[in-house]
């Protein structure tokens, strides 16, 4: 290889690093969300059920996602620590294994109202006793990029 075929080779070469290096950057910019200065809080951050009968079924409370930041929050995704858990967010539910791309925004000083239900049958009839679950909600906040929820109660026949 001539001393020209060499520089051609490594000019190729820079050329193909700095185009993939580009790609990566664009892609980065194009699939993470603008960060917000806001913050999310969650009220309440604990709820607890109590007494919770497997006759009775599914227990549902109300946890509201509130912007008390100036600017919009984006909500990315949410999951929760167990597939008797699930959050429900605008109609559309998440899980632990059920997660929909999150598309919520929030604006400032707003919220938004998340279900969250416990289904006591979920680990068969033997399953009772006490029950701790978390909820995880990521964001576009830098001062809250993961907001966590918990649930508890006591499961009865």
């Amino acid at each position: 290889m001539t001393s020209e075929q060499s520089k051609l080779a490594k000019l190729g070469i820079a050329a193909v690093i700095i185009i993939l290096l580009g790609l990566v950057s664009w892609k980065l910019a194009l699939f993470t969300p603008n960060v917000s200065s806001s913050h999310l809080v969650l009220s309440p951050p604990l709820y607890d059920f109590g007494e919770i009968s497997m006759a009775k079924g599914n227990v549902t409370t109300t946890m509201m996602l509130q912007n008390d930041g100036d600017a919009a929050v984006k909500i990315i995704d949410v999951r929760t620590s167990c597939m008797c858990t699930t959050a429900t967010i605008d109609g559309i539910a998440f899980g632990m294994h059920q997660n929909p791309m999150a598309d919520f925004t929030i604006p400032a000083k707003s919220s938004k109202p998340m279900a969250v239900t416990f289904d006591p049958n979920a680990h068969g009839p033997e399953a009772t006793g006490p029950i701790a679950r978390i909820i995880q909600i990521r964001t576009n906040s830098e001062k809250t990029p993961l907001v966590e929820g918990r649930i508890s109660g006591n499961v009865v026949k």
